[in-house]
């Protein structure tokens, strides 16, 4: 039963019946029964703090998780009298279906609030080092389930399994391992995911010189002084001489700037300033619609070629 009644009225001998009924199933652990009879005094507005407890132990003793954590979260949104009664509850679901990083975060938050009594206290904190312990411990056992699989990958030069990998352990706050950096230098790993693996080093402020090849060249570079996508130089330049299109044209600029986007990510991180801006912008042109390559354009024919192969590699690993 779903929703409430505000025009209805629940006459008090049938409301103290649910109540010793439903307390009485839940006693004896007949579930599905109390739930039922539970349901109808919130239903009719008649239920307390002891009610909805009672509720949510029932869904979390059926296995219905989902709708127990739905619920308790809206009941604590409330702020009403039972707040830690249902916080215990939370906090206990969180634990039990392994959602340690939102408990820990969960617990943090609690733990400020000046009305938490101080013999709940030391509890929280107890179920806080217990979560953090199993948090670490289970990204530690992920960690290596993903390593595994990761050289797996790279041994079957699986380029799209090799790229989620990475974009998954990037998740991580755990800085790539020294074969994650020797994939820099390996020319069977996709550019795209050299790109990944770049990106993860600077999340992670990564200071020492890291080598990288692509495209058969060879660069050393700093991650944490590497520029992000949206600062490379070469974009800047580009973006800039678009801004006419923008005004002009704003669904061409869109196309335009989504395959410079593309560009940029597999060229990530070389900038080089010889690279000719203009002759990019007429690349990008082109590749949003025009039929022919655009006059003055004719110097500029290695951009276009480059652009589709960006676009390609691009496409290989991250399109849908």
């Amino acid at each position: 039963m779903t929703g409430k009644s505000d025009n209805l009225i629940l006459f008090p001998k049938w409301k103290k019946r649910l109540e010793n009924e439903s307390l009485a199933a839940l006693k004896e652990k007949r579930y599905s029964e109390a739930l039922e009879k539970l349901d109808l005094l919130i239903y009719y507005n008649e239920a307390s703090s002891e009610i909805h407890v009672g509720k949510l132990i029932c869904l979390m003793e059926l296995g219905e998780f989902g709708e127990a954590q739905s619920e308790v979260e809206s009941l604590l949104e409330s702020e009403d009298d039972g707040f830690y009664d249902y916080m215990h509850i939370y906090l206990t679901l969180l634990f039990q279906t392994d959602q340690h990083d939102l408990l820990v975060e969960t617990v943090d938050e609690v733990l400020e609030r000046p009305d938490l009594p101080s013999s709940m206290k030391e509890q929280y904190q107890q179920l806080y080092a217990i979560s953090e312990n199993m948090r670490s411990d289970l990204s530690d056992r992920k960690w290596k389930e993903d390593m595994s699989s990761l050289i797996e990958a790279v041994q079957a030069e699986d380029h799209r399994r090799q790229w989620g990998l990475i974009e998954e352990m990037r998740k991580t706050r755990i800085e790539p391992d020294h074969f994650i950096q020797e994939m820099l230098l390996d020319d069977t790993v996709h550019p795209v995911t050299k790109t990944a693996i770049l990106l993860w080093l600077k999340d992670r402020n990564h200071e020492g010189p890291i080598g990288l090849k692509k495209f058969g060249h060879y660069l050393e570079v700093v991650p944490n002084d590497l520029p992000t996508l949206g600062q490379f130089e070469l974009g800047l330049r580009v973006r800039n001489l678009l801004k006419e299109t923008e005004q002009q044209d704003p669904t061409r600029y869109g196309l335009m700037m989504e395959a410079l986007e593309r560009y940029l990510y597999v060229l990530y991180p070389f900038n080089e300033p010889e690279r000719n801006p203009e002759c990019i912008v007429h690349a990008l042109r082109f590749a949003s619609g025009n039929d022919i390559v655009e006059e003055g354009s004719s110097n500029c024919s290695q951009y276009i070629e480059e652009l589709n192969t960006c676009q390609a590699l691009y496409l290989t690993i991250i399109g849908t």
